[in-house]
């Protein structure tokens, strides 16, 4: 398994740099986790001209979307194992002026509410508009399978609602326990060198670094379970680590129960959270839209993080979705068709 990985390892390596040689993204950190094996790697810079920084350990990612299953999904899970949520739970039973109670916890964590993608003027909002939009909004409850912020922006508030402050409920849970020091909500800035730019959007004063670029979350305040999550490297190499080596004993931050919950669960390609690789029940993956990833092997304990800032200076930069799917198919060690966002 060690050869293997190294070989993984060396081909990624190659990859990423011949995407950094071609301008197609301005570097990435990533990792590889296994038996023995813990590789970091700091390729390129955070960016040109002013953002020409070199990458290093220690450097903050808006990390998007993985929210959803860094923070959220794992906390959840964790609320299942402590008997104060079941997964069958409707919705309503917490948050008790949404418009459709009936959607259950499970239907949230799969994307199979059937609530929608977004909202067509999002950014003309403000944050109580936001909330009375997805508190009223109106669609047709089914099992579809619709990739949507807004079923982890009400599984926040369940959080929330149960533990008092979203942000605090996972500090105290996953973060402190796991000894991730540099990861959660609205980052205190020392030196902004060491946070990694996302987007230039005029509407927002120029240059996001520091602030979360995705809008809901920062119409949210920064603080939501579909996003707004900054981490490092290193705390999200320790997290991958810990879930694909959970053994259901006392220091792992997921259960066994739980992980088997996943393993069993499959949707339209997704489960619990996370998303399969193809018809593989313990590979998983997930993205961010800031041009990050992690992607696990649960049958050989190993685990590939990747992060990027692909959305700068622009998010018409789409050239990276590709050579991310590259990657990916070199750690899971065979092509496959699909991708996400």
């Amino acid at each position: 398994m060690e050869k293997e990985l190294t070989k993984k390892s060396e081909k990624i390596t190659k990859l990423i740099e011949s995407t950094v040689d071609d301008d197609i993204i301005y570097g990435a950190s990533f990792s590889l986790v296994g038996d023995n094996i813990n590789e970091q790697h700091y390729i390129g810079y955070q960016g040109v001209n002013q953002e020409k920084t070199e990458l290093k350990p220690g450097m903050l990612y808006d990390i998007a979307s993985l929210t959803k299953v860094v923070g959220t999904t794992t906390r959840i899970l964790q609320l299942i194992d402590e008997h104060k949520i079941h997964l069958t739970d409707k919705i309503g039973m917490y948050i008790s002026d949404f418009r459709h109670p009936e959607i259950t916890i499970y239907q949230l964590l799969t994307h199979t509410s059937g609530l929608p993608a977004d909202f067509d003027n999002v950014h003309s909002l403000t944050k109580e508009q936001l909330i009375t939009k997805i508190i009223n909004v109106d669609f047709l409850p089914d099992k579809d399978n619709v990739y949507s912020d807004f079923n982890y922006i009400l599984l926040g508030w369940l959080i929330d609602k149960l533990d008092g402050n979203l942000a605090e409920s996972l500090e105290r849970n996953i973060f402190l326990p796991l000894g991730m020091q540099n990861t959660g909500y609205n980052p205190r800035i020392n030196s902004y060198e060491d946070v990694v730019p996302t987007e230039v959007q005029q509407d927002r004063g120029g240059l996001i670094r520091g602030e979360v670029h995705d809008y809901k979350a920062y119409l949210l305040e920064g603080i939501s379970g579909h996003a707004g999550l900054f981490s490092t490297l290193q705390d999200l190499t320790t997290f991958a680590n810990n879930i694909v080596n959970t053994s259901g004993e006392s220091e792992n931050i997921i259960s066994r129960d739980m992980i088997n919950e996943i393993k069993q669960t499959n949707i339209g390609g997704r489960t619990i959270g996370w998303q399969r690789w193809g018809d593989k029940y313990e590979y998983y993956w997930h993205t961010g839209f800031t041009g990050t990833s992690i992607a696990l092997n649960m049958e050989n304990r190993t685990a590939f993080v990747c992060l990027t800032n692909r959305v700068y200076p622009s998010r018409k930069n789409n050239g990276w979705t590709s050579k991310r799917k590259e990657a990916l198919e070199y750690f899971f060690g065979e092509e496959n068709e699909n991708d996400t966002k």
